[in-house]
């Protein structure tokens, strides 16, 4: 992806907490979902920085994705969401709402946030694996 953000001129900050306990994830699964969050961000207008936090939150890892391109609308913004739309093709958004599935199979929604001359934030929690604390 690095080389996608350089050509479209986006910039990216990794504020990564030094040490987190495992999580408890699919890696393949939480791999896609972060990458089609990426991708979703990089087709956004406007987008010229993203920002990758993640976070010790008491038992889950929180993590959180930040982007300053142009925020939507409470009904565009729950589109994504959705896999077809009335008035959509089939598969289109489907990125965005699988992502969704397979993150709320841990137990916490997926949430994405406008904030307005700010851009969008995509967030989720994952469980931390217990045994290994």
């Amino acid at each position: 992806y690095k080389r996608r953000l350089d050509r479209k001129g986006i910039s990216y900050t990794l504020d990564l907490t030094g040490h987190l306990s495992l999580a408890l994830i699919d890696y393949k699964q939480i791999t896609f979902a972060v990458r089609t969050i990426l991708s979703a961000i990089m087709d956004t207008e406007g987008v010229t920085n993203i920002v990758l936090k993640t976070a010790l939150d008491g038992e889950d890892i929180q993590v959180d994705i930040l982007d300053n391109g142009t925020s939507f609308g409470p009904k565009i913004l729950e589109e994504p969401l959705t896999p077809a739309s009335a008035g959509r093709e089939l598969g289109t958004n489907f990125g965005l709402s699988l992502c969704r599935t397979i993150i709320e199979k841990y137990g916490h929604p997926f949430i994405m946030e406008n904030f307005p001359e700010r851009g969008t934030k995509y967030a989720f929690r994952l469980p931390v694996n217990k045994e290994e604390n």
